[in-house]
């Protein structure tokens, strides 16, 4: 390989534009999503999480290839293997990341598979989450 040569470029380096500035947004904690692996109804699996709730988290629904199956679901709705819960702060409030830890503790005792977990947040009030068909 050969040696670079930069004596013939000129002083002063590469220029960089300037950064452009952003307004601060408020970021909130509303919720979390936990993917599971689970081979039995949505009814049934609603019945094993809610003993792992923690007090100040609810919830909120039970979805299964992007489609809503708890509360209120469809019996007739065809489900896989990986399902979604949907939590939220009991009231809107705004949950820590240790409930979260606890929680996912109390799922692992009670041999439910987590398999993802992701943190729902509000940016200056807007959703920066999708909400799943029916809900």
């Amino acid at each position: 390989m050969k040696v670079a040569d930069y004596s013939k470029v000129p002083a002063g380096g590469m220029k960089i534009p300037r950064l452009k500035t952003y307004d601060v947004e408020k970021k909130e904690r509303v919720g979390v999503d936990i993917n599971i692996n689970w081979d039995h109804s949505a009814e049934h699996l609603a019945n094993s999480v809610l003993p792992c709730v923690p007090d100040g988290l609810e919830l909120k629904m039970i979805s299964n290839r992007g489609t809503k199956v708890w509360p209120d679901g469809q019996a007739e709705t065809f489900c896989a293997d990986n399902w979604r819960l949907r939590f939220k702060g009991t009231d809107g409030r705004i949950i820590c990341t240790s409930e979260v830890i606890s929680m996912m503790d109390a799922l692992n005792k009670a041999d439910i598979n987590v398999t993802k977990m992701i943190m729902l947040h509000n940016f200056d009030g807007v959703p920066g989450y999708t909400v799943a068909q029916g809900e």
